[in-house]
């Protein structure tokens, strides 16, 4: 099993860097390739916007977990797989998520793996992003991680959202002592 984790973590280290970017840190001729082979391999599925032959690197990702969690639990191969993608496509970009919808974000998922297994991995994570909310949250936890806060889950399961702002301190308002009336002698 070792050595089919140390293959999903090469085969990670070799497809982020072609998907997301911190400053163009590849050439489109660089990694059309790259994409390509994984697509023939069936590894992934490539749908370009505009007909494209070569997709744009992004800063930013949002790995999307399964609907349901994996029959074999949390320390699935296929959850980690997708934990060590993750966490290259981190190292690689300027930030990431692993969002997933509720029920799919229970135990034995990808979501619960990250949070309470031994990946040693720390991102932030949405386990609600099939959720208007969630989607709210899901941005707003890339925006965390672009300013430099520590990942943290969100969402239904971590009971915690990230703040959009600051909460105002409230401000104490005087209080009046009833009026006197006075008496015209």
């Amino acid at each position: 099993m070792s050595t089919q984790i140390a293959g999903q973590q090469e085969a990670a280290q070799v497809l982020a860097p072609a998907l997301v970017t911190k400053a163009g840190d590849l050439p489109a001729q660089q990694t059309k390739p790259i994409l390509d082979g994984f697509a023939a391999q069936r590894f992934m599925q490539m749908n370009v916007a505009g007909g494209s032959a070569v997709p744009s690197q992004a800063t930013l990702a949002v790995v999307i977990i399964p609907a349901a969690p994996p029959a074999s639990g949390a320390s699935d191969p296929a959850n980690l797989a997708l934990i060590s993608l993750a966490a290259q496509l981190e190292v690689s970009s300027r930030g990431v998520v692993l969002a997933g919808s509720l029920p799919g974000s229970g135990s034995g998922s990808a979501i619960d793996e990250l949070i309470h297994g031994s990946t040693g991995v720390q991102l932030p994570s949405v386990d609600n992003a099939d959720t208007e909310v969630g989607q709210i949250e899901v941005a707003q936890a890339l925006h965390l991680a672009l300013t430099g806060h520590k990942p943290a889950p969100y969402g239904v399961l971590s009971s915690a959202a990230p703040s959009p702002a600051p909460t105002p301190t409230p401000t104490p308002t005087p209080t009046r002592s009833p009026a006197r009336v006075k008496s015209g002698r």
